[in-house]
């Protein structure tokens, strides 16, 4: 009963309560707190023990083996020995590459679930670190209010109990007075003792941002081997083989390329042959110098002939515009007429 009103009691109520001739409110001052911190160590404790880093570690060091699988006897490189193998031993490495990515996607599989429970035990990490800064402060409100307390019991009450022993002479009153500078004693020995475990609080705070941090970096280390390193090998390896693919296209293409000479050689001997027959029978029907100078003085008196009709017809264009003119003025003047008349 004694021990539920202690609980239910704030730092500062529990040290006016406390009472020197009641052994039982020294003991229960502040053990409620300090039970909080011993069952607090118990679940970081067991919380720490039941990770398995060796485990992440363990399937890490897996997932660079199946990577380095292909590259055991290459030190220039993963895939380059890839680069030169003949085409036949294509499908060989495809084979083996789907089993490799197999493996590699098991192992996948199992980070992530590792990187899960990181996750888990980074949220559970924080409320650890929650409940142990609550209980830390709680711990230094008992001592503040404890040490407040003892020094009033000090500085008044001891005071007056060995001045009254003094006054009086009496040795009984002067044992009270031994017997509460005792009880003090006690008193300060139960907060020094809620010290050491504040101590505990404030030392197990930096120890969980520690474990919570290296969680982190676990957790980062997985998700970047699943997004950045496992893509990379991929993509690294299906370049290996489309690039042995491509040797093949470029060793079909030569082929190509000799057979197109061939033909553009062929086709430029036959075209020579063709021009020079056509040239020849060219020069065979070339058409007489007299013809052309017959054709050229009809095409000359045929220009004269056009040039004469333009200007007979300019000449005609001109009198008819005069005459048009005439007769637009004669319009003119007769309708102006006219209209005099009317007015």
């Amino acid at each position: 009963m004694e021990q539920e009103l202690s609980v239910s009691l704030s730092p500062k109520q529990a040290a006016e309560a406390i009472n020197l001739d009641d052994p039982s409110t020294l003991l229960q001052y502040g053990a409620a707190a300090q039970s909080k911190i011993a069952e607090f160590s118990d679940l970081a404790l067991r919380s720490f023990r039941d990770k398995t880093p060796d485990n992440i570690n363990e399937m890490m060091t897996d997932l660079i083996t199946q990577l380095e699988g292909f590259s055991q006897t290459e030190p220039e490189g993963t895939f380059r020995k890839f680069l030169y193998r003949p085409v036949k031993a294509v499908h060989a490495i495809k084979t083996k590459y789907r089993q490799t990515s197999e493996n590699i996607d098991q192992i996948v599989t199992r980070l992530q679930e590792q990187q899960s429970l990181l996750m888990k035990d980074i949220e559970l990490l924080e409320q650890l670190y929650a409940m142990n800064l609550e209980h830390f402060r709680e711990l230094e409100d008992y001592v503040e209010e404890g040490t407040k307390k003892l020094t009033a019991l000090r500085e008044e009450d001891l005071p007056e109990l060995i001045q009254q022993a003094k006054i009086s002479g009496r040795p009984d009153d002067a044992q009270r007075a031994k017997d509460f500078e005792d009880k003090c004693n006690r008193f300060e020995q139960k907060i020094q003792d809620l010290i050491l475990t504040r101590t505990v609080a404030l030392q197990m705070a930096p120890q969980i941002r520690m474990i919570q941090n290296n969680d982190m970096l676990l957790a980062e280390k997985i998700r970047s081997s699943i997004v950045n390193t496992v893509p990379l090998w991929k993509s690294q390896m299906v370049l290996a083989l489309g690039m042995e693919n491509s040797k093949e296209a470029l060793r079909i293409q030569g082929k190509v390329d000799n057979l197109t000479n061939r033909l553009l050689r062929l086709n430029a001997d036959t075209l020579k042959a063709c021009t020079v027959q056509t040239a020849r029978q060219t020069e065979q029907n070339i058409v007489e110098t007299e013809t052309l100078r017959e054709t050229n003085r009809i095409l000359i008196s045929t220009l004269d002939e056009v040039l004469k009709i333009r200007e007979e017809g300019q000449k005609q264009r001109i009198a008819a515009q005069g005459e048009l003119k005439k007769m637009e003025e004669e319009l003119k003047e007769k309708l102006l007429a006219g209209t005099t008349i009317s007015k």
